[in-house]
């Protein structure tokens, strides 16, 4: 995982080493009524999450193997009081 800032961005890339994704849109999809996963299955949310809490994010699969999710959020800095 990679986390940098650019300008009033902040950046988070993650990749792996697995064998991709077939249809990468769908690590956005969650469960879709499939049913509760098994015992050491993944819950499926992780897309639709990252979706929700950040602001674009773009995935695809990795020439060679992998796969890539890159999000950016928007971060504001609050101005300081004085006093």
């Amino acid at each position: 995982m990679e986390l940098w800032l650019e300008a009033e961005w902040l950046f988070i890339r993650s990749r792996d080493r697995g064998p991709g994704m077939e249809d990468p849109s769908r690590f956005f999809a969650g469960r879709e009524g499939r049913p509760s996963p098994l015992p050491g299955d993944s819950l499926g949310e992780g897309g639709a999450a990252v979706r929700r809490l950040t602001d674009d994010v773009q995935v695809a699969n990795r020439e060679g193997g992998g796969f890539e999710v890159l999000a950016r959020k928007r971060v504001v800095q609050a101005k300081r009081r004085r006093g």
